[in-house]
């Protein structure tokens, strides 16, 4: 519940600039029936779905997980699993950090020009991006890479320097928790 509450009036700005958008570029519609997944009415009337399927015996519990995709607003198989963890069909973009949160703000102090590599595995996807995640259980590093410096997953750097052929040097590890407050 803490990360609905931090997150709430961003997310509210957020689709308050997007309606506006929408509108600016033309888009038709009547806007003062639009709904949003959070308002209580949209939750009520999922959860209300989600009994009538309990009750039509349609959910079952079993040991196999489910993966879903918020991309693409579907359920993965587990072979389209592996395939989403790899970043060789991604585009990666170099977005600059505007700020640091207060728990890295050193990392401001010593690398003002640094930035952030963001992953999207669906490159139509990148001319409407707003947001990165950041996972507060990832660790990340800062990586200098010929003369820019770079945050990415350490997970990902191997990946990443066999796509490139390059070698990243790491200068700082940071947890996820750390980047919590980052701005792109």
């Amino acid at each position: 519940m803490r990360v609905r509450e931090v997150v709430e009036p961003g997310v509210k700005d957020s689709m308050m600039l997007q309606m506006n958008e929408l509108q600016q570029w033309g888009i038709m519609t009547d806007w003062r029936y639009s709904y949003f997944t959070l308002m209580p009415s949209y939750q009520a009337m999922v959860i209300r779905k989600f009994g009538q399927f309990m009750q039509k015996g349609m959910v079952t519990r079993s040991d196999r997980p489910v993966f879903w995709s918020v991309e693409s607003q579907k359920v993965l198989a587990e072979d389209e699993m592996v395939r989403s963890t790899e970043i060789i069909d991604c585009v990666i973009m170099k977005l600059p950090v505007t700020r640091f949160g207060k728990k890295a703000q050193h990392v401001q102090e010593l690398y003002p020009d640094a930035k952030a590599l963001v992953f999207c595995s669906e490159p139509w996807r990148v001319v409407g991006m707003n947001a990165a995640a950041i996972n507060e259980n990832v660790v990340y590093v800062l990586t200098k890479w010929q003369y820019e410096y770079l945050i990415v997953a350490e997970k990902r750097l191997g990946e990443l320097q066999m796509r490139t052929g390059q070698k990243f040097k790491k200068l700082i590890t940071l947890s996820g928790d750390s980047l919590d407050e980052l701005v792109l």
